[in-house]
């Protein structure tokens, strides 16, 4: 601290000089003089010498003379002074005084010689130059020794006053230095004596109070003082632990003897140690301290004390073993969540993970790893990840992100949430994060499977109309959905929740049974709620509901809420009821005939149809017109058009069968579906149509059940997609995949498959890839979700998926593709076989029609070959035997005859004749006439070749059913031999078959038989062909090509025969199949048969009623001429009213079956009701379409098959006569 002393000021110290100040301005005005005078002299022997006036000269010599003298005058005594000192300055002033004294002298000399011009001004000039000159040299000669003495003088001097300071100012400075020491000294004595003062005052209060024990001993470790915590430490006080030694209480029998020996030595060698000891108690308890021992030492070093402090361990080792169990319950706790820990440090930027969190990560346990786990986060979230995580945000205390990962271990894409707790320094700012991450990819997964399975939910609920209803029965409470409010009609305004409004609306007479089934479902006597039932909207409309409902009960069982659906299924009462109605028409219907037949006359726009279609429609025959605009008129409007246009492609030939399905109103007002099948049966010349047969079919039913088979499709696709299916995604920027155990499985891969998106697109073929592409793409650049069937190959062969996508948007940034797959293999399959057996009944109906059509055409060809046969015969017999027209005409009948057998074939093709029954037939003369059908049907490549036996017996067989059988296997022979060509052979021989080969022929009874073999060279069949060869419906064809009957049949009709098929084949080489049938018995050996003459009338009156007018004018002829007489009618109308107004006359009548208005039976059964034994012929070329019962209700009927000849025609008249003449008898 420095000091400054304040008082009077001190006295000036005097002059070196010893001079007052008055006399050294007296001095120096003295020099100032001086100098004045010797420049004015100077200037006046300069004017001299210039030659100047007199008087300023003499003025200024005056005035420098005067300066000069007042100069001197001051500054002589001074220098006297100075040089007659014994001194240096004295002896150098001495010649200077005297030299100056002698100056004026050569000017003032000078300057008079000059005046009195004895010189010129310049030689005055330089004799007083030369007087200068010779005066200083003489001066400096002897003043130069006497400085150089003055200044060797004046330097030793300065040395010697050097030294004398220098020793002066060391002794000077080493006595401040003690001085201040010593003071210093004392300064910090008494500073140091006042803080130990209050230290020790402090350190005793503090010892005092402190919760740790303090004990002070002496240098030998004995006890001199302790403090009240350590009593209440150790239990002991402070007199009974003194002077003794402190080691002593820490021994015992949980002692650590290793720290006693610490504790022993730190004593011994006076050393600072710390220590956790078991301290002794009073009690005998041992108490755990930390003990910490201090060595105190004075100024030189000696040990006086130890102080000892003892700190209680007690409840640092309770919160240790607190911490411990927390440890360990948190790190079960982070196993069983599977949690990994991990911390950031804001100082130098690592995060540092715990072994979990690498695993998590797929990461191995060490440094390196742990730093490096941020690495596993998927590039595309890192930035934000770690932003979000590590933010310098001190506000955000607690942060959470979620983000993918790319598993190291095994590149597995997964999900991760990071969560973090921010740790902050003593300024506020972040230091550090301490977080945890865990695998949410299975949460992520359920949720999105959620997430899909309530937006499928909430689109099933939109599809099937259904509204959502909640009863809570605490509160008694009802809540609807939207959808709810729109059934009934409400808003949700004007509902007020109570059940009551819910009741109101029900209809009365459903009201009552309603309340008590839900009454029923809360008291559990029926688990579900499940009922119909009528409201009535606030418009007053009746609506037909449809309800569903479980309970919710708490633990205790007790009824929380009812929950369920309503429907308004309204529409669907209605449609049912509607349906009910047409199912009743359709029974109706079902009892006459299931087609109805139409003719059309197109030049004309007329046509025809039978009573049948307008029954069909609900109309009586009469209440129809025969024409175009009647039909049009009865068409719905919307299916007219397609309608035309489907006839339109037919008569233009652009199709071969006119078929289409439209709607028909009744005569009720209402809708029919109808299949229209026909075909151009005539052309005029110039090819245009001229006719046009076809069929009725009433569909109604068939579309109902197709309406009804779309709704059960439309369900079942609702089921599928709440059905558990294999999901995938698809990353767009790493083109990753991820698929579902369930995909995997689907496509037939183990569980460590990797897809990509290369390895997916092989599974799928050519044709499919393209479109899962093209559906990808659209996917990732405009978000249009797809839902494809596609083929995919697997190991196990060929399978059908459905493959669901959409897109995924992060931030709406669409960023990859989701879905499911799921495997329809079997959906798909079962599709198949149905479109296959659609097909197959569309074929059979196919067939039915061509039947149906050539069951018209052969009725038409029949009455043309009847009016053709009759003529021709009638022509014969009016000419004589020798006229050459008779060849003509034998050719004509030939011809005739071929025709008729070719109807007859036509019928065979169309199945529609009934046959004959079984009885011995010529088997030669069916495999030929099948022969020639074959030929005129098959390609020119085929060759048909016959091997028959003359000697083979007659068979027991139905003619006409064995020309099918031939002709079924003629066919399918020549479809195997169709790419190349071949032989197809038939033959027929005799056959024995013996007990030992009647198990191979399926168990056929031994005896004789007839073997028909029909053989072909084309590419045979395998086993498993040959095995399911007769099964219906199997074939080696395509859908278009076959029903899969033919064969079928052909096994059907040899097994009705009692006879058996046996097939021989093999790949490459052809087939053979071998029929066996039934060999007649013996029979006599043929007679010749008498000649039977061919009846004549006896002019009976026969009744020919045809609506032909050829055949009714032919027969008529054909009758008179055979002693008949014929009245002919075009309609059975007209012929009933001739009985009725000619009873009696009649003998007979011949009536064709199929005309307008009333059939041939109904005519019979007419007939018989007027003259009940009136014979009757009933002509046809159609009798298959004649019920046999309906001919048995008639009694004796003669039937005549059209096309006849007139020798026919009277046998069949004779024989009804015949029959019914009393003379033949009952």
């Amino acid at each position: 601290m420095r000091c400054i002393a304040i008082g009077p000021a001190a006295p000036q110290p005097p002059h070196p000089s010893g001079m007052s100040p008055y006399d050294r301005l007296r001095r120096r005005l003295h020099v100032f003089a001086a100098l004045a005078g010797l420049i004015a002299a100077g200037a006046a022997f300069a004017g001299a010498a210039a030659g100047d006036a007199v008087l300023p000269r003499v003025a200024l010599g005056a005035f420098g003379a005067v300066a000069l003298a007042l100069g001197g005058a001051s500054l002589l005594p001074r220098l006297v002074e100075l040089a007659a000192a014994p001194t240096a300055t004295g002896t150098a002033l001495r010649p200077l005084l005297t030299a100056a004294a002698l100056l004026p002298l050569p000017a003032l000399a000078a300057a008079l010689a000059v005046d009195l011009h004895l010189l010129g001004a310049g030689a005055a000039l330089a004799l007083f130059a030369l007087s200068v000159g010779a005066g200083t040299l003489i001066l400096l000669a002897r003043a130069v020794p006497a400085i150089q003495r003055i200044e060797h003088q004046r330097r030793e001097a300065e040395a010697s006053g050097a030294r004398a300071t220098a020793a002066l100012q060391e002794q000077a400075a080493r006595l401040q230095e003690t001085i201040a020491t010593r003071t210093q000294e004392l300064r910090d004595a008494n500073l140091q004596l006042r803080a130990s003062s209050e230290t020790n005052a402090r350190l005793a209060l503090v010892a005092s109070h402190t919760i740790n024990g303090v004990v002070i001993t002496d240098g030998r470790g004995r006890i001199d003082w302790v403090n009240a915590a350590y009593e209440r430490i150790s239990g002991f006080a402070a007199d009974e632990v003194k002077d003794q030694e402190l080691a002593e209480f820490l021994h015992g029998t949980e002692a650590d003897p290793q720290a006693g020996a610490q504790v022993q030595d730190a004593l011994r060698l006076g050393r600072r140690c710390s220590v956790e000891v078991r301290q002794r108690a009073k009690s005998g308890d041992p108490r755990p301290l930390l003990l910490t021992l201090e060595p105190v030492r004075d100024r030189e070093g000696t040990l006086i004390n130890f102080i000892a402090i003892g700190t209680d361990l007690t409840p640092h080792l309770q919160a240790r073993q607190k911490v411990q169990e927390l440890n360990r319950r948190f790190e079960l706790a982070t196993r069983a969540a599977e949690l990994g820990i991990w911390e950031w440090s804001a100082d130098d930027g690592r995060f540092v993970a715990d072994e979990a969190a690498l695993r998590l990560h797929g990461l191995p346990g060490d440094a390196e790893a742990a730093a490096d786990w941020t690495g596993c986060i998927h590039a595309d979230d890192r930035e934000r990840c770690l932003a979000a995580l590590v933010a310098t945000d001190p506000t955000q205390t607690q942060r959470t992100v979620v983000y993918r990962c790319v598993r190291a271990s095994d590149g597995a894409l997964c999900r991760m949430e990071a969560c973090a707790l921010v740790r902050l320094d003593s300024a506020g700012r972040v230091s550090g994060l301490t977080g945890t991450v865990r695998d949410v990819t299975a949460a992520f997964e359920a949720r999105h499977q959620l997430e899909m399975l309530n937006d499928r939910l909430r689109l099933a609920l939109q599809s099937t109309q259904y509204g959502v209803w909640e009863l809570d029965l605490v509160n008694n409470r009802l809540i609807w959905d939207d959808r709810m409010f729109k059934i009934y009609g409400l808003s949700r305004e004007t509902f007020s929740g109570e059940r009551s409004a819910w009741v109101e609306r029900l209809h009365p007479d459903d009201r009552d049974e309603a309340r008590e089934l839900v009454q029923k479902v809360v008291a559990e006597t029926l688990p579900t709620y499940d009922t119909s039932f009528r409201i009535i909207t606030p418009a007053g409309a009746i609506r037909h509901i449809e309800a569903h409902g479980y309970m919710q009960r708490d633990a205790e069982g007790r009824p929380l809420r009812l929950v369920g659906l309503n429907r308004d299924v309204t529409a669907e009462k209605e449609m049912a009821e509607a349906l009910h109605v047409a199912e009743q028409r359709w029974q109706l219907a079902l009892k006459g005939s299931n087609d109805a037949v139409w003719d059309w006359n197109i030049p004309l726009g007329q046509i025809y149809h039978d009573e049948q279609w307008a029954r069909m429609l609900g109309f009586e025959p009469h209440e129809v017109p025969q024409g175009v605009e009647a039909w049009r008129s009865l068409v719905h409007p919307d299916d007219l058009g397609p309608a035309d246009a489907a006839a339109a492609d037919h008569l233009a030939q652009r199709t071969e069968f006119y078929l289409h399905e439209y709607r028909m109103r009744t005569k009720a007002g209402g809708w029919k579906w109808i299949l229209d099948r026909g075909k151009v049966v005539a052309r005029t010349a110039e090819g245009r149509p001229a006719r046009m047969v076809g069929t009725h079919t009433d569909i109604t039913e068939r579309k109902n059940l197709e309406q009804r088979l779309r709704q059960i499709d439309e369900l079942a696709s609702q089921v599928s997609r709440l059905a558990q299916i294999g999901a995938w995604s698809l990353e767009l920027k790493s083109s990753r995949m991820m698929w579902s155990a369930e995909v995997k499985r689907i496509h037939g891969v183990p569980e460590d498959f990797e897809p990509t998106l290369p390895k997916v697109l092989d599974f799928h073929p050519p044709e499919a890839r393209e479109a899962f592409t093209t559906a990808l793409e659209n996917t990732a650049l405009n978000g249009v979700a797809f839902d494809l069937e596609l083929p995919i190959d697997v190991a196990g062969g060929r399978r059908w998926v459905r493959v669901i996508g959409g897109p995924e948007r992060v931030r709406n940034e669409i960023v990859g593709v989701q879905g499911a797959v799921q495997d329809i293999s079997a959906r798909h399959e079962s599709e198949a076989a149905r479109r296959q057996l659609e097909s197959q009944l569309f074929q059979a109906q196919k067939m039915e029609t061509l039947g149906t059509l050539a069951g018209g055409i052969a009725h038409d060809f029949n009455n043309l070959l009847t009016g053709i046969l009759g003529y021709h015969e009638l022509a014969t017999e009016s000419i004589p035997e020798d006229n050459p027209a008779r060849a003509c005409l034998e050719e004509a009948r030939k011809a005739g005859m071929r025709a008729r057998e070719l109807v007859e074939q036509i019928l065979t093709f169309g199945r529609q004749s009934a046959g004959e029954g079984l009885g011995p037939i010529d088997l030669a003369g069916v495999i030929e006439d099948a022969r020639r059908f074959l030929r005129a049907t098959l390609p020119s490549n085929v060759t048909i070749e016959t091997d028959i036996d003359p000697r083979c017996p007659q068979a027991l067989a139905d003619a006409t059913q064995i020309h099918q059988v031939v002709l079924n296997l003629g066919s399918n022979a020549a479809h195997a031999m169709r790419a190349s060509g071949g032989t197809l052979k038939i033959s027929l021989k005799s056959s024995e078959i013996e007990p030992e080969q009647s198990a191979t022929l399926g168990a056929l009874t031994a005896g004789g038989y007839v073997r028909l073999s029909v053989s072909d060279t084309g590419h045979g069949m395998d086993e498993a062909t040959m095995r399911r060869v007769f099964d219906p419906f199997f074939t080696t064809k395509n859908t278009r090509e076959g029903t899969g009957l033919g064969l079928a049949v052909v096994h059907g009709i040899v097994r009705a025969h009692r006879g058996a098929v046996d097939v021989q084949s093999k790949k490459g080489e052809g087939s053979t199949f071998h029929i066996y049938l039934p060999a007649a018995n013996a029979a006599a050996p043929a007679t010749a048969l008498p000649e039977i003459e061919e009846p004549r009338g006896a002019g009976e009156v026969i009744y020919v009623v045809d609506d032909e007018e050829i055949v009714g004018r032919c027969t008529r002829m054909t009758l008179e001429s055979k002693g008949y007489r014929a009245v002919v009618f075009q309609s059975a109308e007209s012929c009933i009213e001739a009985l009725r107004q000619r009873p009696g006359e009649c003998g007979a009548i011949v009536t064709d079956q199929t005309m307008p208005g009333m059939q041939g039976t109904d005519l019979a059964g007419a007939v018989r009701k007027i003259s009940p034994g009136l014979p009757v012929v009933i002509m046809s070329g159609y009798f298959s379409k004649i019920s046999p019962h309906a001919l048995d209700e008639l009694g004796q009927v003669e039937l005549l098959a059209k096309p006849f000849t007139p020798t026919e025609l009277v046998s069949a008249v004779n024989r009804a006569l015949e029959a019914s003449s009393p003379s033949s008898g009952a």
